[in-house]
């Protein structure tokens, strides 16, 4: 499979306006419980000087068993994706640009990050309880 992305990589998607586009950089892949492929697709590009710099073009892609190709959700507000899975029907996004885990519908609607209300239960509620103590 990841041959298969490699190829998508190289030769392009078709996106739902009909347009060919080139995959910027994609990283991860998952298939969700009906089978429907999904890659994060991390849109940098190189800089004069060789870093990594975000074009805003980030991307989730979706293929279907039915052969439908197009992009769930695109846009600087995805934080740089950097890894996906699913349980179910429920996409979880993992980033590097902005430090968020987010859940993805099939729809493309980007939930609020995870990590925050993570980081309440895990560092907060741990604090609380030693201050009770």
């Amino acid at each position: 499979m990841r041959a298969w992305i490699v190829a998508l990589a190289l030769v392009g998607c078709s996106s739902s306006n009909g347009e060919k586009e080139a995959l910027k950089l994609a990283n991860d892949l998952a298939t969700d419980a009906n089978g429907t492929l999904y890659v994060t697709d991390t849109a940098v590009k190189a800089d004069a000087t060789g870093a990594f710099v975000p074009t805003g073009t980030d991307a989730v892609w979706r293929f279907t068993p039915a052969g439908e190709t197009g992009k769930v959700i695109e846009g600087s507000v995805l934080g740089g994706p950097n890894g996906i899975a699913f349980r179910g029907q429920d996409g979880f996004v993992v980033t590097f640009g902005s430090g968020e885990i987010y859940a993805v519908d099939a729809k493309g609607k980007k939930a609020a990050p995870l990590n925050t209300f993570l980081c309440e239960i895990l560092v907060k509620e741990p604090a609380e309880k030693k201050e009770k103590k």
